[in-house]
């Protein structure tokens, strides 16, 4: 089962046979693969993920399953694009372990029944940006400085940006303390990343 609500809120609850393609990164590899109505089992590396999460979606797949090319559970980022969000399937990621194991018994013909729950979300939110600037300086010769209010998936958060923005905060508070400057001084503070 496959919903899709008009807000283009995706929540799958997917349960069916899984298929392996091997990497999956060209169409070619896609060649003998019945894919159609299935989660497909693919590892990850060689290609970028929204190529082969692509080539899914073209083939038929409900889904896709990628095991980690690497032990254990440290995973490098999986994030995809706003842009794919039409053109891809919805994606859960495995251990290696789990993978080659599941790979193992489907090249012994087993049957595997999956049971993929992804709840996500693409829409297109408001964001706001922080200005101040010097009530001193020429208006026609300005100096901006700027820093992000948020961070991303993979970052270290206090680092990206909390650590620009507290410092632009900083050098702000510094400008309070003097008057009479030669060019007027911009102060941003970005969201949605810039």
């Amino acid at each position: 089962m496959l919903e899709v609500s008009e807000t283009t809120t995706l929540v799958s609850r997917i349960e069916e046979r899984l298929t392996g393609v091997g990497s999956a990164c060209f169409e070619d590899q896609w060649a003998g693969v019945n894919a159609t109505g299935k989660i497909v089992l693919i590892k990850r590396g060689n290609c970028t993920v929204n190529e082969r999460v692509r080539l899914a979606k073209l083939h038929g797949a409900l889904a896709v399953i990628l095991y980690n090319q690497a032990p254990g559970t440290n995973y490098s980022n999986t994030q995809l694009n706003i842009d794919d969000s039409k053109i891809i399937v919805p994606l859960g990621l495995i251990p290696l372990e789990i993978g080659n194991a599941w790979k193992g018994r489907l090249a012994k013909g087993e049957t595997l029944t999956v049971n993929l729950v992804v709840d996500s979300g693409v829409e297109t939110r408001e964001s706001w940006n922080v200005i101040a600037e010097t009530k001193d300086g020429d208006p026609n010769n300005v100096v901006m400085l700027g820093a992000h209010l948020d961070s991303v998936e993979e970052g270290p958060g206090i680092n990206d940006d909390g650590s620009g923005s507290s410092g632009l905060l900083e050098i702000l508070r510094s400008f309070s303390k003097y008057s009479g400057f030669k060019n007027k001084v911009r102060f941003a503070w970005w969201g949605a990343e810039e």
